[in-house]
């Protein structure tokens, strides 16, 4: 397929058909420049760090890295990883008993993916929520199927509707263009 592709402006970034079926974006094209902010989930959970750390990734498969990352928002609702990319997750449940993190380190493996709506309809409106949305151009797209070895294939372009596949799914590997994010 191709190197690692993780250095500070490619990523390999998830998206499921609902996702763009939902109207939130369109299919996604190779060559296509669009901005989205990316949104992260961890299976196996986040360790916490002692002290200062030094930000770090490394690109593991499909759309997961793992990460060494510092907590630069905590909210009862949304919590923002700084890697060398921003990233947020979605709690949506305010946990009354929550305390926040601000600052400290965490690692582990995410899975990074295009943000379905939460950011951009949501989290981007409150106050003191930081910037994530990135310009980016799309560079490849890989669809994930059963039948090859490495789980992707390359396809020209994501196709949110296809017939015969219930609810495809992808990796958009996508170039990070210069400059910082912004809120909308």
């Amino acid at each position: 397929m191709h190197d690692n592709p993780a250095d500070p402006h490619s990523w390999m970034i998830g998206i499921d058909s609902w996702v763009i079926q939902d109207g939130n974006y369109p299919d996604f094209v190779t060559g296509q420049r669009a901005d989205f902010a990316v949104e992260f989930a961890s299976r196996g959970g986040l360790r916490r760090l002692d002290g200062a750390h030094e930000a770090s990734v490394r690109w593991v498969e499909d759309s997961d890295y793992e990460v060494t990352a510092q907590i630069v928002h905590d909210k009862p609702n949304a919590q923002v990883l700084d890697f060398g990319l921003r990233v947020y997750h979605f709690i949506g449940i305010e946990d009354p008993a929550h305390e926040s993190h601000v600052g400290a380190w965490v690692t582990g493996v995410v899975n990074v993916a295009v943000d379905p709506f939460f950011y951009r309809d949501e989290l981007a409106r409150e106050d003191g929520f930081p910037p994530l949305l990135y310009g980016w151009t799309v560079q490849e797209v890989l669809q994930r199927t059963a039948d090859e070895p490495s789980g992707l294939v390359r396809v020209d372009r994501t196709d949110a509707w296809a017939d015969g596949v219930p609810s495809p799914s992808y990796v958009l590997r996508c170039r990070r263009e210069p400059g910082p994010p912004k809120s909308r």
